[in-house]
């Protein structure tokens, strides 16, 4: 009786304890604080209804619930105890789903101050499965403090997270006692739009021909094709010059490819996952099509066509237990492919698998499966196999039809991305098939049996195809000839190769497709991605060369419009900035700028893709500074040259390429009369604990690898961040972005925005909501794109 008194008291001492750990303030409250205890605010963003969540201290028996939290921001107060404590789980229609194991959603509460662990995101994701982070809205939680209440705004604010995040003392320090307006809105909407000659709409519809293929014949193109209110696969009969449709559905088509001369491979994309048909074509004629559609009778999708065998493919699908098989599936009758009964089941022998590779023969061959966090290869066959380890820059491609080879990427010896022969069964690089100094390979060519038989790569901003024989290399060079100047791929072309397929493309031509008769040595028009702007003209661009301040090579292209005086310019930086590149391939942005009649430049600056490894490491660690430097070396080169108006000046770009344009306008103040920045990183330290980049330990690593360690370079991060130095930042400006952006949040405006008003130089702003990280929707572009225009008229002027 005397144990079971003491445990009672004790249980009732612990839980009154544990309960204390956190108690809700109501707007007007002024809570004492003890010594050992602080403030917390904790903040939900959601885009659903759900049940509750709790909050649990690291510890205690008793928690806080919050409790029938609906769509949109909810904030709440706590006195909270001193200690570490985590988010533990979410109630959404009776399913829980445990944060508590997951260290990313555990936090310390700190005596004396408020706490701020950051936004809690829920975001939906089908039926029963979200999306959850923590992102760092630090402005925002304290302009809610100050709202709600006013009478704690003088205790000191702290963010919680992993990294430092200076800017609420920065903020109190610049802000001194001066007033600040919360009751006025957030987006105030830049001023007027312009409508430019390219019409927004028009010029950002995606490209219509999704995938075109011709069969071993020679005598039948396929094409997936999309409209505003469908997908839809034709036939073009290249005899009779026609074309007919034989399938309208509302489904997205998401691959296409021929089995023997006359019948189609479908995959689609359904909300279960991809499913699989077999379109057989009874007569092509256009005047009397005849084609049945028959669908495998279980989701699943393609894992390997078999070139080689026009009656079978080999489909993956799961069973009800979960697992997954692979058949070898007969497509050669309506009651084979519904009822997968004539199908035969191939071996596996590795579990998990992400991808499987076969033969020539149809022989599952090699894997990719998880090992140790990270993706191996599996090699052998009749379901044995080993591991292989593959050296970390080699990136699969596929299987030699032989089976004794992985086609891959890798880098070489100078460091550029070569193409390479790996055997699986040595561990090691056999071959190096294809390399090129100064040029990262992008893709290998296939031949129809699965050969290796030449590298795509770019050459001044123009995609090029190299072959390796001499019969493919002078098809290759007659094709060049047709299209001077162009992007020119083959697409296909038929077993005897006397009839290929063509995609031109080029910075002023929408991507357009060909159909090349090599006997007559006649390319025809066989259909256009953009017909709706055919009769468009567009600006011509071409490339001009530059170093950068330490003598780094460094490439640029320059969008031109007709005219007899000199040009206004807009200097467009991409994003990345590691790893991505510009191209001399179709741009609706430097398109749409260059209608309105200035001149647009586009700088490949250090840590670009395509330039061999050392260039993109050079890219490191290098953000506002040799970055920056390569940017205006170029645009120092495009001034010697060509006709520009140097006077008339602005920089635009998105991501990091709005974050260039503004500490490039900071560096070189006398260089732009305007800037516009869209979804661009303003704050760096902020990116880290803000951005889908700091969620995970591997994201933060790879971030710090680039970026540098807002722990340890938080000085020089400071110093190139333009939130930090808005003082600096006189020039007009510009600022558009979306409300639900998980690359850079939106914290990093509504900052920028605030220091400029406190400085009496409010910018001009474009507040896109529900739009993430880019403007996906015709919607969504109409209120950017107009509204960007008439900024640019406004500071330009005229060209």
């Amino acid at each position: 009786m005397r144990w079971f008194v003491l445990l009672f008291l004790f249980v009732v001492q612990f839980a009154g304890t544990a309960h204390a750990a956190l108690r809700e303030v109501d707007p007007g409250d002024v809570p004492k604080l003890a010594p050992d205890q602080g403030l917390l605010l904790i903040a939900i963003d959601t885009d659903f209804n759900f049940d509750s969540l709790r909050i649990q201290r690291e510890g205690s028996l008793s928690s806080e619930v919050i409790n029938g939290i609906r769509p949109g921001t909810t904030s709440q107060l706590y006195v909270a105890t001193a200690g570490k404590y985590y988010f533990e789980h979410t109630s959404i229609a009776s399913w829980e789903y445990r944060l508590g194991n997951d260290p990313e959603f555990h936090f310390e509460v700190k005596a004396g101050v408020v706490n701020y662990p950051g936004d809690l995101i829920f975001r939906k994701v089908g039926a029963w499965r979200s999306r959850r982070w923590l992102s760092n809205r630090g402005l925002r939680a304290m302009d809610w403090i100050e709202t709600t209440h006013p009478a704690l705004r003088a205790i000191p604010f702290e963010y919680s997270g992993i990294y430092p995040d200076p800017f609420p003392a920065f903020y109190r320090a610049e802000r001194g006692g001066r007033a600040v307006d919360l009751s006025k809105p957030a987006n105030a909407a830049a001023g007027a739009t312009a409508k430019a000659p390219a019409d927004v709409e028009d010029l950002w519809r995606p490209n219509r021909v999704r995938v075109i293929r011709m069969n071993g014949a020679g005598d039948l193109v396929a094409e997936i094709s999309r409209d505003e209110k469908s997908w839809n696969v034709d036939l073009i009969n290249l005899a009779r010059g026609a074309s007919m449709r034989l399938l309208r559905i509302d489904t997205p088509i998401a691959s296409l490819a021929w089995k023997g001369d006359r019948a189609l491979l479908v995959t689609f994309e359904r909300s279960f996952g991809e499913s699989v048909g077999v379109i057989q074509i009874a007569d092509p004629d256009p005047d009397h099509p005849h084609a049945e559609l028959f669908g495998v009778p279980r989701p699943g999708y393609i894992v390997d066509t078999l070139p080689a065998d026009p009656t079978h493919f080999l489909f993956a699908s799961l069973t009800t237990t979960g697992s997954l098989r692979i058949d070898r599936l007969d497509i050669s009758t309506k009651q084979a492919v519904e009822s997968a009964a004539s199908a035969e089941h191939l071996a596996l022998g590795i579990a998990n698998a992400t991808r499987w590779f076969a033969d020539g023969s149809g022989q599952l061959r090699a894997a990719l499966a998880p090992k140790d966090g990270k993706s191996a290869l599996f090699y052998g066959g009749n379901g044995k196999y080993r591991a292989v380890e593959l050296p970390e820059s080699v990136a699969p491609i596929d299987l030699s039809p032989e089976g004794d080879l992985i086609y891959a990427l890798a880098d070489g010896a100078a460091g550029e991305r070569d193409l390479v022969a790996f055997d699986p069964a040595a561990g090691t690089i056999r071959a190096t098939l294809f390399a090129k100094p100064g040029v990262d390979v992008e893709s290998a060519l296939l031949d129809r049996d699965g050969h290796a038989v030449g590298a795509v790569y770019y050459n001044e901003g123009t995609l090029v195809s190299e072959y390796f024989d001499p019969a493919r290399t002078r098809l290759e060079a007659s094709v060049q000839r047709a299209f001077p100047g162009e992007s020119v791929l083959i697409s296909d072309y038929d077993d005897a190769r006397h009839h290929v397929l063509l995609r031109v493309e080029s910075a002023a031509r929408p991507p357009s497709y060909f159909y090349l008769d090599l006997a007559k040595n006649q390319a025809s028009p066989i259909d256009e991605g953009y017909p709706w702007l055919h009769d468009r003209p567009f600006a011509p661009t071409h490339v001009i060369h530059a170093k950068g301040s330490d003598g780094l090579p460094i490439e640029a292209y320059l969008t031109l419009p007709k005219g007899d005086r000199p040009r206004p310019l807009v200097v467009l930086a991409h994003g990345g900035p590691i790893g991505v590149r510009d191209t001399l391939r179709f741009d609706p942005e430097v398109q749409f700028i260059a209608s309105l009649g200035y001149a647009v430049l586009q700088v490949n600056f250090r840590g670009s893709e395509g330039f061999g490894k050392s260039f993109l490491e050079a890219g490191k660690g290098h953000y506002g500074t040799l970055i920056e430097d390569d940017v205006d070396a170029a645009l120092t080169a495009a001034l010697a040259s060509e006709p520009l108006d140097r006077t008339r000046m602005c920089a635009l770009g998105a991501s990091y390429g709005g974050y260039s344009s503004l500490i490039s306008s900071i560096r070189w103040p006398e260089r732009y009369r305007c800037v516009v920045s869209m979804m661009g990183v303003s704050d760096r330290v902020l990116f880290f604990t803000a951005s889908d980049s700091g969620r995970s330990k591997e994201g933060r690593a790879a971030a710090e690898d680039i970026m540098g360690d807002p722990r340890r370079d938080l000085k020089a991060m400071l110093e190139s961040s333009p939130l930090y130095r808005y003082g600096e930042l006189k020039v007009p400006l510009l600022l558009v972005h979306g409300t639900d952006d998980p690359r850079v949040d939106y914290e990093h405006t509504r900052r920028l925005a605030r220091m400029l008003a406190l400085a009496g130089r409010p910018p001009e702003l474009i507040t896109v909501d529900g739009a993430g990280h880019g403007f996906a929707t015709a919607e969504q572009r109409k209120q950017v794109w107009p509204a960007i225009a008439a900024f640019l008229q406004k500071y330009l002027g005229a060209p």
